[in-house]
């Protein structure tokens, strides 16, 4: 048990020294359309109306630190983007 506290002082004695960060955030971005079956004049001959959905899903992992008196920062943003096509059964 005393390795353990003395290692987590050990830990955020240096994180202290270091002056960096870490922030992870994330976004969830919804998108819902309902289409009314018109088509805009194309002749395709499917005009049943449909619904859509489009979400966007975003984590930004970023890393500011300083390195003697420069600074450094990284950013990663990862994304995934999934589409939904619900179509009515006349």
């Amino acid at each position: 048990m005393k390795r353990t506290i003395y290692v987590t002082c050990s830990l955020i004695l240096l994180a202290a020294q270091a002056r960096s960060q870490f922030k992870i955030d994330g976004q969830i971005r919804p998108r819902t359309e309902l289409y009314n079956g018109n088509n805009n004049g194309k002749t395709t001959g499917d005009n049943t109306p449909g619904l859509a959905t489009q979400q966007r899903s975003r984590l930004t992992f970023t890393y500011i630190g300083s390195v003697d008196s420069e600074g450094v920062k990284i950013v990663n943003s990862p994304q995934v983007v999934s589409f939904w096509v619900h179509k009515h059964q006349a």
